[in-house]
């Protein structure tokens, strides 16, 4: 293969796979032909081919409709909501507890949150958000376990991700694939664990890497950056019930949901709206 037909097909993974799959190598072979005179031509092709499937993209995410891709975004902020709780946990736990920590879930309620987080990324995501919905009622309901009266009320937000998993699940077809992800999660608890507190290290390290890139694709498929924002609102909303004043940076948490949303959704009008005019 040589290194134009490498570059072609890089720029070709910004179309759906649907595309590719049907017109990818008829688009291959016209972007080689057309660009073969010079490297400006063969330049400004690539570039055109990968705006062209961005667009193609962005079309393609948008057709739902905006409430859709909302509650796309929900659950998958309930999906990496379960890995933060699942990383963070385990993390702690590696770390060791220290005097005055939290106490650690119990046992139970990491076996719930496992097999939550197992079922959602099998596609089984009523039955994951069911799941997930037990472990949150018990995790609230305990004690000297649960997440201390400041983290209360931020909890409503993961019950609404579990509960939008349960009612309006995505269209998910069953893979075990996706299982590989837990590995992903193993790594962040063991890497989380050198730090004093497990969450708020992922928290950083999401916040820089994560969350810039799923703002990145706003433009292209919103869902990642709703859940994002559902994501550090949750933590917003945390900040917000501290006695301390909340400041920029907490400010910034709170609002960033319904900015996002509202983003998304002018958005994907505006993309409906377009594609309609044009057919």
């Amino acid at each position: 293969m040589s290194l134009r037909e490498r570059i072609v097909r890089v720029a070709l993974l910004a179309f759906p796979s649907s595309v590719r799959a049907t017109s990818g190598e008829e688009m291959l072979g016209t972007v080689l032909d057309v660009g073969r005179s010079s490297r400006l031509r063969f330049g400004r092709e690539v570039v055109g081919l990968a705006w062209l499937g961005q667009r193609t993209r962005s079309v393609a995410t948008a057709k739902p409709g905006p409430w859709r891709l909302i509650a796309d975004g929900i659950c998958l902020a309930g999906i990496w909501l379960l890995c933060l709780f699942l990383a963070g946990s385990l993390g702690d736990r590696l770390r060791g507890l220290k005097p005055g920590d939290p106490h650690p879930l119990s046992w139970l309620s990491l076996a719930f949150l496992t097999a939550a987080l197992v079922l959602t990324m099998l596609g089984r995501e009523r039955l994951g958000g069911a799941t997930a919905l037990v472990f949150w009622c018990a995790v609230m309901l305990a004690d000297s376990g649960g997440p201390g009266d400041r983290w209360r009320a931020a909890f409503l937000v993961p019950a609404a991700c579990f509960a939008a998993l349960l009612l309006v699940p995505r269209a998910q077809p069953r893979d075990t694939r996706r299982l590989h992800w837990l590995g992903l999660v193993a790594l962040i608890a063991v890497a989380s664990s050198l730090s004093d507190d497990a969450v708020a290290a992922i928290l950083v390290v999401a916040l820089l890497t994560v969350v810039p890139l799923s703002l990145a694709v706003l433009h292209i498929d919103p869902r990642p950056a709703i859940a994002s924002a559902i994501c550090v609102s949750f933590f917003g909303i945390a900040m917000a019930q501290d006695p301390a004043p909340l400041g920029v940076l907490g400010t910034c948490f709170l609002i960033a949901t319904p900015v996002v949303v509202v983003i998304s959704v002018a958005r994907t009008r505006r993309l409906n709206a377009s594609h309609r005019a044009a057919t």
